[in-house]
This record gives structure tokens, sequence and C-alpha cells, in this order.
């Protein structure tokens, strides 16, 4: 029986989210028929999940710094700074797309309950590194959105 069919659009919002959720397509929120652990990371996507709209919409804030720096000039410090913000929220985005593609892709087709116990403890591990990585992607955009005195 396939289940993982979609994010729930009105999860509830966390302090990092900017709008609509344009990544909302991939996985389910929490399933009562489904182990304890599922429900766990199902709550970590739920959480994270809105983030993904504060990377876009930090990716376009940094489009726009880099695009001034090219038009009116700016250090090559400064496009150094945004390229590498603009590669961790990329790395971000791109990370969380990934494990939630792999995450439906592989948890409906195993078949016994240890393989799928096994395989969940696994994914806790990896949906908590994703949640790390995007918070500090975040972190680093917006810190260097505000240090970077680019109009």
């Amino acid at each position: 029986m396939l289940f993982v069919v979609g994010c729930k659009n009105d999860a509830k919002m966390s302090e990092h989210d900017m709008g609509d959720n344009s990544h909302a397509t991939h996985i389910s929120t929490i399933d009562s028929t489904q182990p304890p652990m599922f429900n766990e990371i199902m709550a970590v996507h739920d959480e994270i999940m809105p983030w993904m709209n504060n990377i876009e919409s930090l990716k376009q804030d940094i489009r726009m710094k880099m695009d001034s720096i090219d038009t009116f000039g700016g250090s090559d410090e400064n496009r150094k700074q945004f390229r590498h913000a603009m590669a961790e929220l990329n790395r971000a985005d791109n990370i969380m797309s990934d494990w939630m593609s792999s995450f439906k892709e592989n948890y409906d087709t195993i078949q016994t309950e240890k393989n799928k116990l096994n395989f969940l403890e696994s994914e806790r591990a990896k949906i908590e590194g994703v949640r790390g990585l995007m918070k500090e992607s975040i972190e680093v955009a917006q810190m260097t959105l505000k240090n970077t005195p680019i109009k």
C-alpha cells in the first residue's frame, strides 16, 4: 500500500517559513498506521519543510545582491561571500529534496518489519542531518545578507 503521497500543505509553520511551499509534493505527514519512529521522522520533516520557502526567498535575495554587485560594483570578497551563501542554500535544498525522494522510493519497497525499523533508524539520523544543514545554510545566508554592505 502506498501511503507516502505528498507533503501536508497545512503543516505547522516554523519561524523560518516565508510563504507558500513550492516543494510540498513528496512525503506524507504523520500516519497512525506506521511505527512510532516513522512518525518521529515525519515530525522532523514537517518541521523543516516550510524552511524550503525561506531558502528560496534567501536565494532570490542573494541573486539580487549579486546582480547589484555586477551592476554597481563590489569587492571580490563580497562576491565570494554571496557565492558561498548561495552554494550552502543550494546544497541544503538539494539534500532535502534528495532525502524526500529517496525515503519515498525506498520505504514502500521494504517487506519485513525488521528491515523497516533498520531503515527508519538510518533515516532518522539522515533527517536530523538535513535539519542541521538547512538551519546552518539559512543562518549563513541571513548573516551574509545582513553583514554585506550591498544595496
